[in-house]
């Protein structure tokens, strides 16, 4: 099985306690004596965080917001360049001792949801007229390599990544959910879109999503019944979607 990661503002790895600070940067801790945690290094990559990733020494940080300014790299699409939010993905090698960045590479929009599958990081963002997927090659930490970009009809608000592939929700309307399905191609990983499918409600989080063997299954919510409903997804053997069933709740619930 190919294990997905999910990114978090602090990781632990051995005895260390690697910590993304907006204003202080990375921060690296030794928790080797639990009661006297020790400063261990520092790297000042500052900036509105919340995505990273710890892998034997190698990290990996997005940052997201107005704050950023880097250039879109030559291989995205000029026309992409009017968007003025930006993320950028850091690599980092040398830690836990010694942690330096080795490359940087830039995107449109504002990072919505970021997931680790073997060496590939794929990242939704959303701009302030388009979303977009991106799928960024981090083996060698020193290039930074896009794989795929593919633009998004909607405003994204949250994706979840499993070892079939990729559930988008998305924006549509008023106060429904577009969940759209790419499946990972074998054995190259890349992306095929599946299907997509308009549900009622909107997601809450990223916990709000779960995909298991042909189902997939999201939680939503309405603002005027404040109520929520479970709808439950078929997948077929082509990656399309199908409402199977749905289970709605009261509010509080």
């Amino acid at each position: 099985n190919t294990e997905i990661l999910e990114s978090d503002l602090y990781q632990l790895q051995g005895n260390y306690l690697y910590v993304q600070n907006p204003l202080t940067g990375l921060n690296v801790i030794d928790v080797s004596i639990p009661s006297a945690p020790v400063p261990h290094a520092r790297l000042e990559v500052t900036g509105e965080a919340g995505e990273l990733y710890v892998d034997e020494g190698r990290v990996t940080i997005v940052l997201s917001g107005d704050e950023v300014a880097c250039e879109l790299p030559d291989e995205l699409d000029a026309a992409w360049t009017y968007e003025p939010a930006r993320s950028e993905i850091f690599a980092i090698s040398g830690a836990p001792s010694l942690p330096a960045v080795d490359s940087q590479y830039c995107l449109p929009g504002r990072v919505v949801a970021t997931r680790m599958r073997s060496s590939v990081m794929y990242a939704a963002t959303t701009g302030s007229q388009e979303s977009w997927l991106f799928a960024i090659d981090t083996v060698n930490p020193k290039h930074l390599q896009l794989r795929e970009a593919i633009r998004l009809s909607g405003a994204t608000q949250e994706i979840h990544v499993s070892e079939a592939g990729i559930f988008v929700a998305e924006v549509e309307g008023s106060s429904d959910t577009r969940v759209t399905y790419y499946a990972f191609e074998t054995p190259s990983g890349y992306l095929q879109l599946g299907s997509s499918l308009v549900v009622l409600g909107t997601p809450q989080g990223r916990f709000h999503m779960d995909h298991y063997g042909d189902t997939f299954r999201i939680v939503t919510s309405v603002p005027w019944t404040r109520g929520f409903t479970l709808h439950t997804l078929f997948i077929d053997s082509d990656g399309r979607l199908f409402p199977l069933s749905q289970l709605s709740g009261a509010e509080g619930e």
